[in-house]
């Protein structure tokens, strides 16, 4: 798992493996060659009829699909979707592996081109879209077992990330095969089990008559929440008609996104029809729906974005690319203003409240204290090692923080704490459970910090934390878990970096998700022969927590040096 972990409504602005990182606003990354767009945007969202981002605001997508990974897989590979991202303005991108058609069913490896096109997403810090490729099976239910089971696969492998989308039926097309007798019920079956994976996820969902019956399935929605609807169209084939169920489908609160259109016809083949494209893009962009453009290939056909023989590592200028290539590269970027983030917090109030920051904080990892999701009684106040910290505390005030514990075991738990009292005390509670009580020291000063520990057992799963003031007068930065038995970095052997854990001359989001995944035990080493030691910002020889909140304090801006 590489860049960003989440909890549910970002689950961070740096959706963290290991932190829940404190801040709304947004980021552009000391070192990196570009803003990290899912940083900035988050764990995505369906509200009413939008696709939101973690701050609530509608937000539009703009992408491209490969082609069908069995057959055009050089094509996906990091320096080419870089360059739809540099160089086009790409956020999202469609990989297609095929069922059938000489696809999964048939050659299960193909999913290993989609393993490596989301790892290749997540590290430049766009969305992807999974994309279980139904075509000549129009029946998704023909090998919804495989569904199930592959879904079941990806989404423990990344459910964690918010760069992830599920596209669950491509075109579900074909004689006697409806939204109502075959569509939903597949997708009443396979939702559940991403769900208990990645709660929160977007799943898309294909309609019948290759994805162009919309207005099916808003007439009979189903009961997930982050679930939109797919429509499919090609501009020298569809037009007005497709255009009207879109917006009958939104009347009816249903959320639209188009994982797929073309400039050709409906064959993939004959066009361009670019007008008609245009006509599309502008109907797209008024109504803020998201669209992936097929395809990235260079097959000798009208929808390709390239020529043939074109280079499949990107870098093309002009006329590498087709006549529809060109056009889809104009629109990707073509007066796109994402929202903004909110630059502020709302402020706290001595009633208990509500506020929308990070749910499902991640355990192992780092909490920050202000990253509460009720509270009672609490302020915030500027800290001086950066962002906020809680205080004022009285006795019976408490906060309450929605986590996601990764493994059942004992943790170790450290708080950072600051008081000019000797009646500081408190306790973290999980329902009527007293996991532990801690005692705040004088620490001579209300700024003067200093981190105190203790032990606590978890079990795995979601869960409610409570902090719980038993005594007052002191003030909470963070509190970070960590697995007990932690691996720890060998002794220095080179020449590293610290932060550059991938010694790619960056320090980054990358190096950022590559300390995540090897604090989680998902990884046990690094590319880079001295990763381990690029990774121990802290220097106590241990890769953990700690350095996990360095790390994203120095990517944030609020450090400059370790």
């Amino acid at each position: 798992m590489f860049f960003l972990m989440k909890g549910k409504i970002f689950k961070t602005l740096l959706l963290t493996v290991i932190l829940s990182i404190v801040t709304s606003v947004l980021v552009v990354i000391p070192g990196s060659a570009s803003s990290d767009f899912v940083a900035t945007h988050g764990q995505l969202q369906v509200i009413g009829n939008q696709l939101c981002n973690q701050y609530g605001q509608p937000i539009q997508l703009r992408g491209m699909s490969s082609h069908g990974l069995q057959w055009y897989p050089q094509f996906v590979n990091y320096d080419s979707l870089k360059t739809l991202r540099d160089d086009w303005g790409m956020t999202v991108f469609r990989a297609a592996m095929y069922t059938d058609s000489k696809g999964y069913i048939h050659n299960p490896s193909v999913k290993n081109k989609v393993i490596e096109a989301v790892e290749i997403c997540i590290d430049l810090g766009i969305y992807v879209i999974i994309d279980w490729h139904i075509l000549e099976d129009g029946d998704p239910n023909m090998y919804k077992n495989q569904a199930k089971d592959f879904f079941n696969e990806m989404s423990s492998r990344f459910g964690n990330y918010p760069n992830v989308i599920y596209e669950i039926c491509n075109e579900p097309n074909g004689w006697g095969v409806s939204w109502d007798g075959q569509i939903k019920p597949y997708a009443e079956e396979v939702i559940p089990v991403i769900r208990a994976n990645d709660p929160d996820g977007i799943v898309l969902v294909g309609t019948s008559m290759w994805s162009q019956d919309i207005h099916n399935a808003a007439d009979n929605p189903l009961r997930f929440d982050n679930v939109m609807y797919t429509l499919h169209f090609y501009s020298g084939t569809h037009g007005h008609e497709l255009r009207s169920r879109i917006d009958y489908a939104m009347s009816k609160n249903a959320a639209i996104f188009v994982s797929e259109w073309g400039t050709s016809d409906a064959s993939g083949d004959g066009g361009p029809f670019i007008p008609q494209a245009q006509e599309w893009i502008d109907f797209l962009n008024q109504k803020n729906v998201s669209w992936v453009n097929w395809s990235l290939c260079d097959k000798a056909e009208a929808s390709a974005a390239l020529n043939p023989g074109s280079s499949a590592h990107g870098g093309w200028n002009d006329s590498n690319l087709t006549q529809s290539g060109r056009f889809v590269k104009t629109v990707m970027k073509q007066n796109y203003n994402p929202p903004v983030p909110p630059t502020t917090t709302p402020p706290p109030t001595t009633d208990p409240t509500i506020i929308p920051q990070q749910p499902d904080k991640k355990i192992p990892g780092v909490i920050e204290a202000e990253n509460y999701d009720q509270m009672s009684g609490i302020e915030l106040e500027p800290c001086t090692e950066g962002g906020e910290n809680v205080g004022y505390i009285d006795v019976g005030d408490w906060l309450d923080y929605v986590v996601t514990v990764f493994k059942s075991g004992t943790y170790k738990v450290e708080f950072r704490i600051a008081s000019e009292s000797d009646s500081g005390k408190f306790s973290l509670r999980s329902g009527n459970n007293v996991l532990t009580t801690v005692t705040v020291p004088n620490t001579g000063g209300w700024q003067n910090w200093t981190t105190i520990s203790s032990e606590v057992n978890l079990d795995a799963g979601n869960q409610t934390i409570r902090l719980y003031a038993d005594g007052e007068l002191f003030n909470i930065n963070w509190m970070s878990f960590e697995l007990k038995d932690s691996p720890t970095t060998p002794p220095p052997t080179g020449n590293y970096t610290l932060g550059d854990i991938n010694n790619d001359g960056y320090i980054n989001s990358m190096d950022y998700t590559l300390m995540g995944r090897y604090i989680l035990e998902i990884i046990d080493t690094f590319p880079f022969p001295e990763g381990k030691l690029a990774a121990d910002v802290n220097g106590d020889g241990i890769i953990n927590s700690g350095d996990a909140i360095l790390l994203s304090r120095y990517l944030l801006g609020i450090i400059d040096s370790f």
